[in-house]
């Protein structure tokens, strides 16, 4: 390493090497980028593919809670309405079969009529 030349040469190696792997280096990240967005895209159309079937699931989920809600509604108010009517029949047939009747015209009374007394035969 005596001579300028030998540094200059060696100097001259060892830049084209280092732009070498600088150049391989781009490459191998714009390899690894490209790869990358494609990853991104394809976990991007992935989750919205989730996201849609999610929020499909659910308002499906969602009419179904507001049907049953509406069925128990109509049973709850039905069962409400069925013991109201079975009550107040209740009720009324027992004021009506408890209370005593008034008679619907006063009973003639009973009249006895005395006979006469019959005479006896004197004794002899």
């Amino acid at each position: 390493m005596d001579t300028p030349n030998e540094k200059d040469y060696i100097d001259a190696k060892l830049h084209a090497f280092i732009e070498r792997l600088n150049g391989e280096a781009k490459a191998h990240q714009l390899a690894t980028d490209a790869r990358l967005d494609k990853l991104n895209q394809t976990i991007d159309a992935g989750l919205k593919s989730v996201r849609e079937e999610s929020s499909t699931k659910y308002a499906q989920l969602e009419a179904s809670f507001h049907r049953g809600q509406s069925e128990v509604i109509k049973w709850v108010v039905g069962a409400i309405l069925a013991s109201t009517a079975v009550s107040v029949s209740t009720i009324a047939v027992l004021l009506v079969n408890s209370a005593p009747k008034p008679p619907a015209t006063a009973p003639a009374p009973i009249v006895i009529y005395p006979q006469p007394a019959t005479a006896t035969p004197a004794a002899r």
